[in-house]
């Protein structure tokens, strides 16, 4: 290169002025591919989390129950919801009902539509009520198949599905 300090600094500065044009080209091209991705990974961490708190409202708000091999039958603890969702397993050698309850006005607990009868080994697919003009209170009973018959093991549960 010829000339002297001048020419050497303006083509030092010309070189630094391409270097920082690449760069700065590298660092947009790399926030251009950077943001999408960014914005895909929080999407979807904010829809698995609603997902998750959905979900963890369900269970925090379940009532377990278990029929024992010596027992007639055995009911849940109640639920306070316009609808319900229970399901469970047959894990005993009997048939058991899985039969939603819900407590009248006059504060009698009535057998509801929803009742199904399970096989020995078999899992409760889970069955919902329909939906109650106001909160109602709801259990889940197991019932071994046969009046007054024991010798059945099986458990569910039963939770709110107002959102469902």
């Amino acid at each position: 290169m010829k000339g002297g300090f001048v020419s050497k600094f303006s083509y030092f500065c010309k070189e630094t002025k391409k270097q920082r044009n690449k760069e700065t080209k590298k660092q947009r091209n790399k926030e251009r591919v950077e943001k999408p991705i960014f914005a895909a990974i929080m999407t979807a961490a904010m829809v698995s989390g609603s997902l998750i708190s959905t979900n963890t409202e369900d269970y925090a708000n379940q009532k377990n129950v278990e029929l024992k091999m010596d027992e007639y039958w055995a009911d849940s603890d109640s639920v306070e919801s316009e609808k319900v969702s229970c399901e469970g397993e047959n894990t005993g050698e009997k048939s058991v009902y899985y039969i939603i309850e819900y407590m009248d006005k006059d504060g009698k607990w009535r057998y509801s539509d929803t009742t199904l009868l399970v096989g020995s080994g078999l899992k409760c697919p889970i069955l919902s009520t329909g939906r109650q003009n106001n909160k109602t209170n709801f259990r889940l009973q197991l019932n071994p198949y046969g009046t007054k018959k024991a010798g059945a093991k099986a458990n569910g549960r039963i939770w709110p599905a107002e959102n469902k």
